[in-house]
């Protein structure tokens, strides 16, 4: 693990999910509460049309896992990190660093849904393309050792097709919906749906299925 440069004291932190949803005028969706769950972060795409604005492509949130919740240093809640990073974040810093990055840092002890839930606006793609290109995402992205194959980005090894997805029903704000799930891949689970004028597609790893309730909300914004 190697931390580049150095980052001042007073750098601002990242986006918050309600930054996003405010900044780009659409809700987010979220899992529904749950004690193994806690939302860490949130990844935004988007494109520019110049005088039209900015316009969002897609937004994921990432959430710490807690297969015990109970006990939050229990070693099963831990991230499979070699132990010279563990060693390297649980150190004193060299130098003063902002505390939301210290924090940031920190959370990658434990186990990770990275950028699991993610929004798109509704007509940018087919719910089932949508779901395809996230299963893509996070193949390449956290499994490239076991699937993937040359350089980045990589061929994926035995990438999921339409023909691999199938309907499923999907509950969303307490609703049950029509939707689309790929229950086959060795590595991960995908669900999506269509829910107005939005996509809300999930990928998580297959191993943290046990753990989780696949049920889902529309994430509250603080304040507009």
């Amino acid at each position: 693990m190697h931390f580049a440069g150095i980052i001042p004291e007073d750098m601002p932190p990242p986006a918050t999910a309600d930054e996003v949803s405010r900044r780009f005028g659409m809700d987010l969706f979220t899992f529904v509460d749950q004690p193994a769950l806690e939302e860490t972060s949130v990844s935004a795409a988007w494109t520019s049309s110049g005088a039209g604005g900015d316009h969002l492509d897609h937004a994921s949130l990432t959430y710490m896992l807690l297969r015990n919740p109970d006990d939050r240093e229990d070693p099963v809640n831990r991230s499979t990190l070699p132990q010279e990073d563990r060693d390297i974040i649980e150190a004193p810093p060299e130098f003063p660093l902002p505390q939301w990055f210290l924090d940031a840092r920190r959370i990658m002890l434990y186990r990770s849904l990275w950028e699991a839930v993610r929004t798109a606006p509704r007509g940018s793609q087919s719910v089932k393309d949508a779901l395809l290109d996230h299963i893509w995402y996070a193949l390449v992205n956290r499994f490239r050792e076991e699937r993937v194959v040359g350089e980045m980005p990589g061929e994926v090894s035995g990438m999921p097709t339409v023909a691999g997805l199938v309907e499923t029903s999907v509950l969303v704000d307490g609703v049950e919906l029509r939707g689309v799930h790929h229950d086959f891949d060795p590595h991960v689970y995908a669900i999506a749906v269509e829910v107005g004028d939005r996509l809300l597609t999930v990928v998580v790893p297959r191993e943290e299925l046990p753990y989780l309730r696949l049920e889902f909300v529309t994430r509250a914004v603080t304040s507009r």
